[in-house]
């Protein structure tokens, strides 16, 4: 309606008169060719915004204890959490299937997702210091051919692990980033919460043309009917 109200203002103002003049001050060409992209970016910003509040609600708020959840769901706040550090240098590609519910806490099953997300981010940066080109992260949920387990699997096309660390990616405290850069926790914690907090499983498989691929597995639950 503004942008209306501008165009009919543009086309009766009298030349030289109060709103010409008016008009020319506001440059209303420019208004009208800027206005809707500017709204649609505030738009989607706010939406951003929104979203990042919600993910953030249910991360600060944990449940005591497990119950079953929709893993899509959590994969999607993941991504939503860690858009920041994806979009700089990487396309995120969701292949999730429709799997049963998992018995989990949303809390820390979000905190191993944002860890792996966050890395494949950072090898993805790594490669593209020695190798210029857009980052890829796909992540896959589908349910086992046994039906009893869920896998999730998250995968890069960053600049892999080398072969002579591979047996020391869940170490505690080992990391090949720069000093300040990195605990070494990540991966451990991740493991830890997994395999003790949720009986499932955590592994990493190399990927054909570099890049890696992180695999958690989690078990269906029992209320997933």
């Amino acid at each position: 309606e503004l942008l209306t109200v501008l165009a009919l203002a543009c086309r009766e103002a009298v030349p030289n008169g109060a709103l010409a003049q008016a008009l020319a001050r506001l440059d209303g060409d420019f208004i009208q060719q800027h206005l809707p992209q500017a709204l649609r970016r505030s738009h989607d910003g706010v939406r951003r915004v929104r979203d990042i509040v919600n993910s953030l609600r249910s991360f600060a708020h944990p449940g005591e204890a497990a119950v079953p959840e929709d893993l899509a769901q959590l994969v999607q706040q993941a991504v939503t959490m860690t858009a920041h550090d994806l979009r700089q240098v990487a396309e995120v590609k969701l292949a999730l299937e429709s799997v049963p519910l998992v018995s989990c806490r949303r809390d820390l099953i979000l905190q191993v997702l944002i860890n792996l997300l966050t890395n494949a981010a950072h090898a993805i940066a790594e490669r593209q210091r020695q190798r210029p080109g857009q980052g890829h992260v796909t992540l896959s949920l589908y349910l086992h051919e046994n039906g009893e387990q869920v896998r999730l699997s998250v995968s890069d096309d960053g600049c892999g692990i080398d072969d002579a660390i591979r047996h020391r990616v869940f170490d505690p405290f080992f990391t090949t980033k720069a000093v300040g850069q990195g605990t070494g926790q990540g991966l451990a914690i991740s493991r830890s919460l997994i395999v003790e907090q949720h009986g499932g499983a955590l592994w990493w498989e190399p990927v054909a043309d570099g890049g890696t691929t992180f695999v958690i597995e989690l078990p269906v639950s029992g209320d997933a009917s």
